[in-house]
């Protein structure tokens, strides 16, 4: 899942609230209500410890690792739904749940 989003992941600023999120973040500022401040927050942090690209490439690669962890987790769930199966039908079909939702249009957009 992270593969995918490394690769077409956004190398800077980005329309909508993507570049707002990430001016916010630099400057620990409020995009708009209602302020998002858990993410402006680990945005600044995470642009500030990483030390690779430019500060919009690093925002966009937290929001890609973020995604990528909840697809992981989504994962889980879903493995945890499919208990009554046999192994292979609850592995794969919580990792076809995980990557089918993980690529739907909104969470890959918002994801890179």
């Amino acid at each position: 899942m992270l593969l995918g989003y490394l690769i077409t992941l956004a190398p800077t600023v980005t329309l909508w609230d993507a570049g707002e999120f990430i001016t916010a973040a630099k400057v620990l500022g409020v995009p708009h209500p209602p302020g998002t401040p858990l993410f402006v927050l680990l945005g600044h942090v995470w642009g500030g410890v990483l030390p690779l690209g430019g500060y919009a490439w690093r925002l966009n690669l937290m929001s890609a690792c973020f995604s990528a962890a909840g697809a992981g987790c989504f994962f889980l769930v879903a493995h945890r739904l499919l208990a009554g199966e046999d192994v292979v039908r609850r592995i794969g079909g919580a990792a076809a749940a995980a990557v089918i939702s993980g690529f739907t249009f909104t969470v890959w957009q918002n994801s890179n």
